[in-house]
């Protein structure tokens, strides 16, 4: 039986049922993305999900009021750079927050294709016009 104000676990029964909505949105706004990022997306919406849910309920809330409004705001929240425990590194080459923001992709060099020349020869090339 959970107390006035019950430990992490004694919520969990309760999210699971709000958890499929949440997961279902996740993965109609991320449909887009690479099948791995969305999954890292939905994932993340779902944890931003349950961060909401506690924060509701502690303040007396009923979520199941409004479970698409949840599952909402949850995805908008991963749309917009917004991470569960800690914030991306906007300056880090390999962050998504800094790769959206300054608009460039990193890809393996593995997989570059660029023309008849090797993809090391291009990254090593000196640029010309600076």
């Amino acid at each position: 039986m959970c107390i006035t104000n019950p430990p992490l676990p004694c919520r969990r029964p309760d999210f699971l049922t709000l958890k499929p909505v949440v997961e279902r949105h996740a993965r109609i706004v991320f449909r887009n993305l690479f099948p791995a990022d969305r999954e890292e997306a939905v994932a993340e919406a779902v944890a931003a999900a349950f961060q909401s849910f506690v924060s509701l309920t502690r303040r007396g809330k009923d979520p199941f009021q409004f479970p698409s409004v949840v599952a909402t705001r949850a995805a908008q929240r991963v749309w917009n750079g917004r991470r569960v425990g800690a914030r991306l590194a906007g300056r880090d080459v390999f962050s998504p927050l800094a790769q959206q923001s300054r608009r460039f992709r990193v890809h393996s060099l593995a997989q570059a294709a660029i023309g008849d020349r090797e993809p090391l020869a291009v990254v090593v090339e000196p640029r010309r016009g600076f």
